[in-house]
């Protein structure tokens, strides 16, 4: 017969080789296009050319190519010497066959076809505003000067982030509170 001392020391090296058995197994499921995505709705894509500032070519992991319009901000029209800049400071920052990470908003599409995503140029470990503006293309942009905050309704999710990056100004501690707020709201 088996004390109830020694069941419950059963059960407790049973549960923890469970849990060492889950954490090691999720640790080795890799779905295609989103290597390393820590849950955060990722799709991991490859450029192939920076048409300009705002526009670039992927090719997904799985095949097929689309073109990308960065959300949230406008760059000068390539034909000037500031949209010359803007690619430039692309194509520095995402050599062909770069990856990137692709962040969908609300829409899917523009009315061009261009699929609409916050693009990230190093995976991040959140989706916050300090990653952002160490990540992300969209807010490189504006801090660099090299684009304008530019918000078109439904896909906001960083509309307050690029206005700040665009004005040049750091946030107050009632507009992090409100984006916290907001944020908190957009998980529901």
């Amino acid at each position: 017969m088996i004390s109830a001392k020694s069941k419950q020391s059963m059960v407790g090296a049973l549960m923890a080789a469970l849990l060492l058995a889950v954490i090691s197994l999720s640790a080795c499921l890799q779905l295609p296009g989103f290597e390393g995505d820590p849950g955060l709705g990722l799709e991991r894509v490859t450029v192939i050319q920076v048409a300009d500032g705002d526009t670039l070519v992927i090719e997904h992991e799985g095949g097929g190519q689309d073109r990308v319009r960065l959300i949230g901000i406008d760059c000068p029209e390539y034909n000037t010497p500031e949209g010359k800049d803007a690619a430039t400071y692309v194509r520095m920052l995402l050599p062909e066959g770069s990856s990137v990470w692709l962040q969908k908003d609300v829409s899917e599409v523009d009315r061009y076809g261009r699929l609409l995503r916050y693009v990230w140029i190093e995976q991040p470990a959140n989706t916050g505003d300090d990653e952002a503006r160490a990540k992300m293309l969209n807010a490189l942009l504006l801090e660099n000067g090299h684009a304008i905050a530019r918000g078109y309704e439904p896909d906001t999710r960083y509309e307050l982030l690029f206005a700040q990056l665009d004005a040049g100004k750091e946030p107050s501690d009632a507009e992090r509170l409100l984006e916290e707020a907001l944020e908190l709201t957009r998980e529901d």
